[in-house]
């Protein structure tokens, strides 16, 4: 048996709303592998192989099996029927695809670090430093004919050292061999979400452990309140020279905010009015903002990520590009066998990259204070 990995490209971020069409096309295809291992066809004629294949969705998959690629524009409609006269659909590229593509569409609902526009390098080795320059934000004047000076500061740097993220979808052999293939989707799924998981929260981590700006309010307990310590915290990065653009909450920050009255009270664009319907605006005072709660576990070696109780770190402001970075030295791969049937029991998924802050004043905390 040859293993090795297969990667396919990462797809846009879109919202997942109820059976993504990946994780129904795959579970389609492993039906038909479960047929095919078995050895349940008749010269390509099987009924219920045929019916699966005729489900499969020319623009999901099936146009993208390497054998039956046509230089004929009409081609593509027919070329799903095609699958029927293959010897085993694991004998084409689409199954294993379609695995890594499931395990991506994992993620997506997960996705805030890697959409935030934070910085995104991509290291040729297991190591990479990163020259942070300097935060001055203005040139100097340069009179007519004058020399222009060096700049004399000491650039400061960060450095990344890559670690390996994996999870093992807890998938038998049996449940492959006896038809549970919505079963087996599901664990591909949801590792896909654990390892985009572990990267946020190992940036939650690395951004409140380093924050240059600590923004508090007392009787934090007062609903509401959240949007005063919102508003400080966007203040201080701009008195240090950054603009914030990001904001990443805790869950309760949020249900904080949405109790303030001046978010939900409706205002007039244009001589419209436009209604508050329990819901935040799509930019909070001109940041993008993301919700990943993560458990109560600590995120600054001392605190835990919540907003209701004194000390709570709540919600991290920061300007994305200088305040985070991530070093991504492989994306989400999994293993590619020869056989897919037989070794979806023992199938992995991992992540090879780290995490960092940068500019330590880039970045800003909100905590919870009675």
């Amino acid at each position: 048996m040859s293993e090795r990995e297969i990667n396919v490209p990462m797809m846009e971020h879109r919202p997942n709303v109820g059976n993504d069409p990946h994780v129904q096309l795959l579970a389609s295809l492993l039906e038909i592998a479960v047929i095919d291992h078995n050895g349940n066809r008749n010269n390509g004629a099987n009924r219920e192989r045929m019916n699966l294949i005729k489900r499969i969705p020319s623009q999901l998959g099936a146009w993208k099996i390497d054998d039956f690629l046509s230089n004929n524009p009409d081609a593509k409609r027919y070329q799903a029927s095609q699958l029927l006269f293959t010897e085993a659909i694991e004998s084409t590229s689409i199954v294993a695809e379609e695995v890594q593509r499931v395990v991506i569409a994992g993620a997506e609902k997960f996705k805030v670090i890697r959409d935030c526009g934070v910085a995104m390098f991509r290291p040729k080795s297991n190591s990479l430093r990163v020259p942070l320059g300097e935060t001055q934000r203005n040139a100097e004047e340069v009179p007519e004919g004058a020399e222009i000076r060096d700049r004399t500061q000491n650039y400061d740097q960060r450095s990344f050292t890559i670690v390996k993220y994996g999870v093992k979808p807890r998938i038998s052999f049996e449940m492959v061999e006896d038809g549970l293939v919505d079963t087996v989707t599901e664990e591909l799924f949801y590792a896909g979400a654990s390892l985009e998981n572990k990267l946020n929260y190992d940036s939650l981590t690395a951004l409140a452990s380093n924050a240059g700006n600590v923004t508090t309010k007392g009787s934090g307990a007062t609903a509401g309140n959240a949007l005063d310590v919102l508003r400080q915290a966007k203040k201080m990065l701009k008195n240090d020279g950054f603009f914030a653009d990001t904001l990443i909450m805790h869950s309760d920050f949020e249900a904080d905010l949405l109790a303030n009255s001046t978010l939900l009270t409706p205002y007039a664009s244009l001589g419209e009015q436009v209604m508050r319907s329990g819901a935040l605006p799509s930019q909070l005072l001109g940041m993008r903002w993301y919700v990943t709660d993560n458990g109560a576990s600590v995120v600054d070696g001392v605190n835990p990520w919540e907003y209701n109780s004194n000390a709570d770190t709540g919600a991290i402001v920061m300007e994305a590009r200088r305040g985070c970075g991530i070093a991504m030295r492989r994306d989400r791969t999994i293993n590619k066998f020869d056989d897919i049937v037989r070794e979806l029991k023992t199938i992995t998924a991992t992540m090879r990259c780290d995490v960092s802050h940068l500019h330590t004043n880039a970045i800003g905390i909100c905590k919870w204070i009675t």
